[in-house]
């Protein structure tokens, strides 16, 4: 069976500068004669409010069609995105995701280009033995790096959480008549409440001894013996807070806000905030670690290997 040879179509890539100011982009095929009649049907949309085309301000000759978006994304670069219309974009307004592909697009040929190639010749220009003796550093270092990844998936956290504990406080504080309202905030708070003590008791060794100490803070409150908080009202914090929350239930119990509600609202406070401080610290640690740098050399060792 014979093959079909086949060849990508030319273009001629006519840039026209309007009335108003702004620029179309248009790719007409080679033979066309009326390429400016074509353009104001293509990009109809460009043309409203009596605009028309000034001048012919550029031609791009033997243009193949995958190349005719760099060209508009050339022009949008110098005169800005909503000032130019071309190629695939034919509408007057753009999508957030047309946008951001245009701006990856023009950050790539704008910079990114020359970056990445001095990038590859400062490490291609590196001796085998050069890349030998650092790699020791380079293998502790990326193993280091494995390791603080996993503790900060580990310490990951949901910062709205101290968002959602002030807005309990409030609840507690000022109690609303109608659970209803809430109930639905109320009960996922509960279930992340729950999730973060059973992580947190699981996570840091000195769980106990850290809310043993908010403990102590508020002793001198309670009498002798006095239960403040039992420990499975921190596990299932919904035996404690629906008395708190849920007006029926409150009223059989003390209506104000009080040194226990404090205690218990502080010790998921603490919760949280080691949480955030933890997840805080290890990303300042990564940020001490240069990553490209440990994979470019890993890459430039096994290129060198295969030389």
């Amino acid at each position: 069976m014979e093959l079909q040879n086949n060849i990508c179509p030319l273009y001629a890539v006519y840039v026209y500068k309007m009335t108003n100011g702004n620029f179309v982009v248009y790719a007409a095929p080679i033979k066309t004669m009326t390429p400016e009649l074509e353009c104001r049907f293509i990009y109809f949309d460009w043309f409203r409010d009596d605009v028309a085309i000034e001048c012919q301000y550029e031609v791009y000759k033997n243009v193949e069609y995958y190349q005719v978006d760099g060209i508009v994304h050339k022009y949008m670069h110098m005169y800005g995105i909503e000032h130019v219309r071309g190629g695939k974009y034919k509408t007057e307004f753009l999508t957030d995701v047309e946008r951001d592909s245009i701006s990856d697009s023009i950050k790539y040929f704008t910079s990114e280009a020359d970056e990445l190639a001095n990038r590859a010749h400062k490490y291609t220009s590196m001796l085998s033995d050069d890349v030998e003796k650092q790699m020791p550093q380079i293998i502790a270092d990326g193993t280091k790096y494995v390791f603080l990844e996993q503790k900060l998936c580990e310490y990951s956290i949901n910062r709205k959480l101290i968002h959602d504990l002030d807005w309990l406080t409030d609840i507690i504080c000022n109690p609303v008549k109608r659970f209803f309202d809430i109930q639905t905030h109320y009960y996922r708070l509960i279930q992340d409440l729950q999730s973060i003590y059973l992580r947190y008791m699981e996570t840091f060794d000195n769980a106990q001894q850290s809310i043993a100490s908010v403990y102590n803070k508020y002793r001198q409150h309670f009498g002798s013996g006095e239960i403040m908080i039992a420990e499975e009202q921190l596990r299932n914090p919904v035996l404690y807070f629906d008395s708190r929350v849920i007006w029926e239930e409150r009223q059989r119990r003390a209506l104000d806000f009080n040194h226990r509600d404090e205690l218990i609202l502080d010790i998921f406070s603490l919760i949280i905030y080691t949480f955030i401080n933890r997840e805080d610290e290890v990303k300042f640690d990564l940020g001490q670690i240069d990553i490209e740098h440990i994979n470019s050399m890993r890459r430039l060792r096994e290129i060198h290997r295969l030389l």
